[in-house]
């Protein structure tokens, strides 16, 4: 029994090392010219009673300097091999050195009667991309029960004393499962499903080709928090495996991460023409859709074809988006960074100037088409004292007047008389104060002309 196991090792690895290969040329090729090195790693598990024994090679290791950082709840940490000469005594610096393969071990403690469930269970190197991995496993305990990774499936042997699964795949090693009851393997070009049900599988998107993906059915995994495997529940969802799938193609092709959900969102609707999960999805298609034409529209989904995985980042979306309406914006930047919507404006790049003379700090923009100026520096430049209170209320004062405003409600007061208005002449932007341009001109007495720079006369 034990030759079938060494074949079946043997067979796994000679295909895992030829994929390797091509995989680290063309790897190797796109990160050079960044600063990060392309590896490819293989990792060797055993399963113990109450732990997890882990020897983790890194392959084809560079002569440059490495900071390795180790997962939080791993013991015993050591370098099992002769090539450690290069490892510092703390076991936190790879140095220069002899190029080649590099094999560290460590344990991970886990707790027996239950479902395991490691991310970020591996071995790091500060600067290096992981490009393919190779995850084997043995358990030497026969404890039945099945293994789940987020790297595709390549295959399980059971003999006499032992039972052994393989992983592999492009990227790190992902997310780990350990399963107590097995569940059966449905495999699809693209997806490992497991469940007890024979699982409806939609026809996918040649865009989704090289997307890989694993699904799991299992009350087992009741209220699991993992972001690389999906875990359904209430039994099997065409959609949601869908929508998991867009959103790995999203992550995968742009190095958009999961905690971008608001990107996540945009990118999906653009792409595929789904639309968004969250309110604040919906919320900004609205806004794609209302500001930009037909064919800006079209523009605008077949830039987010082209986009390069450097380039992924909210301001790069302003930039693109502020081309086509010819408005400058901060929407992505702004809504990517909130819990709360941000609603779109445009900010008018002109210099603003009272009585000729520049304001420093003065910004106006247009929100659902009305001009708007941050109140502070345009008032103090208007000989307004002006102060914004913990209640979001704002008194301005001059002479013996006084104005008090508070920020997104339709009224003012004005030497203590209150005034009840149609709208808010004040309104909160990412926490300041903004002021609508008509109620500038009467209340302050001031006149307003838009060249090409926008001059505030006092009257």
């Amino acid at each position: 029994m034990k030759w079938l196991l060494s074949l079946f090792v043997f067979l796994l690895l000679l295909s895992a090392g030829g994929l390797t290969y091509w995989q680290w040329k063309g790897y190797h090729e796109v990160h050079a010219s960044e600063g990060i090195t392309s590896l490819s790693q293989t990792i060797d598990l055993i399963k113990k009673p109450d732990s997890l024994i882990v020897e983790q090679t890194f392959h084809r290791v560079p002569d440059q300097v490495f900071t390795i950082s180790w997962p939080e709840t791993s013991t015993g940490r050591a370098c099992p091999m002769e090539n450690c000469e290069r490892i510092s005594e703390d076991l936190l610096l790879l140095s220069e050195g002899k190029a080649g393969d590099i094999t560290l071990s460590y344990t991970i403690p886990v707790t027996t009667g239950q479902p395991i469930m490691l991310d970020n269970w591996v071995v790091t190197l500060e600067s290096a991309d992981i490009h393919f991995t190779t995850v084997s496993i043995t358990d030497q305990l026969l404890s039945e029960g099945q293994w789940i990774s987020s790297l595709p499936y390549k295959g399980a042997e059971t003999l006499e004393l032992i039972q052994y699964t393989a992983f592999e795949g492009r990227g790190d090693a992902g997310e780990l499962v350990w399963l107590q009851n097995s569940l059966p393997i449905y495999q699809t070009r693209n997806m490992n499903i497991y469940s007890t049900q024979e699982p409806e599988v939609e026809e996918r998107r040649d865009q989704l080709k090289d997307v890989y993906v694993t699904v799991v059915h299992s009350s087992e995994l009741s209220g699991a928090q993992l972001d690389e495997i999906l875990v359904l529940q209430d039994g099997y969802d065409p959609s949601s495996v869908t929508r998991f799938l867009y959103e790995k193609y999203v992550m995968d092709h742009y190095a958009v991460t999961q905690d971008q959900s608001f990107l996540i969102d945009v990118m999906i609707s653009g792409i595929f023409g789904e639309d968004p999960l969250s309110d604040k999805g919906l919320q900004a298609i609205e806004v794609i859709q209302g500001q930009l034409s037909g064919e800006e529209q079209l523009e605008w989904e077949s830039w987010l074809l082209t986009l390069e995985e450097t380039l992924i980042e909210p301001a790069i979306f302003d930039q693109k988006f502020s081309e086509l309406t010819g408005e400058g914006t901060t929407f992505f930047t702004d809504n990517s960074s909130s819990a709360e919507f941000t609603p779109y404006y445009s900010i008018d790049s002109r210099v603003i100037e009272v009585n000729e003379e520049p304001v420093d700090g003065a910004v106006m923009i247009n929100r659902d088409g009305t001009a708007y100026y941050l109140l502070t520096p345009l008032l103090n430049a208007l000989g307004y004292e002006t102060e914004v209170n913990e209640d979001s209320a704002i008194s301005v004062i001059k002479d013996q007047n006084t104005y008090m405003f508070y920020m997104d409600q339709p009224s003012f007061t004005y030497n203590n008389e209150q005034l009840t208005l149609n709208s808010s002449p004040v309104i909160s932007v990412k926490g300041e104060p903004y002021i609508q341009e008509r109620w500038v001109q009467r209340l302050f007495l001031t006149s307003i002309d838009k060249n090409e720079t926008i001059l505030i006369s006092q009257n």
